[in-house]
């Protein structure tokens, strides 16, 4: 992920508007591997303000499936926070810039999810 993933200026652009990113070496930083339970690399863990986990990723993702995964996360995390425009906004831009992705079920879910949620 390294080579493509990380650099590529779609995963750049969202890790900069939405996340803070944090990188550990799993055999250095073991009382962290051991805190948020990863046992492979490459895994990815979006948390919300609260460092609860929100989304999970284990495994080489290229960046057209990397970047609608933290966007799902940034959604799921909107939504636990109760700002729920927020999250439909992340939702609509898997559903519109990557439809085909595996994660645009799940946007879907966190669009209707945000919406309802507004209403009450």
């Amino acid at each position: 992920m390294d080579a493509v993933t990380y650099p590529d200026p779609r995963t750049v652009g969202v890790v900069s508007d939405h996340l803070i990113a944090v990188r550990a070496n799993i055999s250095s930083e073991q009382a962290l591997a051991g805190e948020f339970r990863i046992e492979y690399t490459p895994t990815v863990i979006v948390l919300n303000q609260d460092r609860r986990e929100e989304h999970r990723s284990v495994g080489f993702l290229p960046p057209e499936e990397f970047v609608p995964f933290l966007l799902l996360g940034v959604g799921k995390a909107h939504l636990s926070g109760f700002r729920y425009r927020k999250a439909v906004q992340a939702a609509n831009r898997i559903l519109t810039e990557f439809s085909g992705s595996r994660w645009a079920r799940d946007a879907e879910g966190v669009k209707n999810a945000g919406i309802l949620r507004s209403r009450r």
